[in-house]
């Protein structure tokens, strides 16, 4: 089920007792879902498009893949012919799932190393989602700094499992303009370019 921009994962194999167990949240207002298999794929407003959410474990449910619609997407609905059928304020898409599925198995190899993968959207106008992955336990801490080397803000600093993780950054009235995000994790950093445009 969904509520606003949560994707709430209910165990209903006991109809009488249906329980949650799940939760996975996005940056924008989800507009409809459909599952498939260890799939929910998720229409979103604004920018986000479409965007597909790995539900094989349901109580760690990460991102795998996305799709920048036209327009703000309205309403989802995944075929037997394994296409995505997506209804924006501008057209009905179709997009093929074999793509985002090969993405998925290419994710999950990474979750066996340190990576920060490229945020989304990016370019960005308001927010922007960070993601990365991490092989073990650890202490991380993930900050965005302009050109002059200035910390702007701290995104996330303390322990995190071992696995995927996103983040969400948003702008809070920072000038356009180029920006760093460095992940510190255990002895590790990574940076990343990130453009915000207004």
């Amino acid at each position: 089920m969904i509520e606003r921009n949560l994707l709430i994962i209910i165990d209903i194999s006991n109809p009488e007792m249906p329980r949650h167990v799940g939760t996975f949240e996005m940056n924008r207002e989800i507009m409809g879902v459909s599952v498939s298999g260890n799939y929910a794929y998720l229409a979103c407003e604004r920018e986000a498009g479409l965007r597909v959410v790995n539900i094989s474990r349901p109580s760690r449910p990460i991102e795998v893949g996305y799709y920048g619609t036209p327009g703000a997407a309205l309403n989802i609905s995944v075929g037997d012919d394994g296409l995505i059928y997506v209804a924006d304020n501008t057209n009905l898409g179709i997009y093929s799932n074999m793509l985002l599925n090969i993405r998925d198995e290419t994710l999950q190899q990474q979750t066996l190393k340190y990576c920060l993968c490229s945020a989304y959207p990016n370019p960005f106008n308001s927010t922007t989602t960070i993601r990365y992955t991490l092989p073990t336990p650890l202490h991380v801490s993930l900050e965005v700094y302009n050109t002059l080397g200035q910390r702007m803000t701290t995104l996330f600093n303390g322990n995190q499992t071992a696995g995927f993780h996103t983040c969400t950054f948003a702008e809070n009235d920072l000038p356009s303009g180029l920006y760093f995000v460095r992940l510190n994790a255990g002895t590790k950093v990574f940076t990343q370019k990130i453009m915000l445009i207004k």
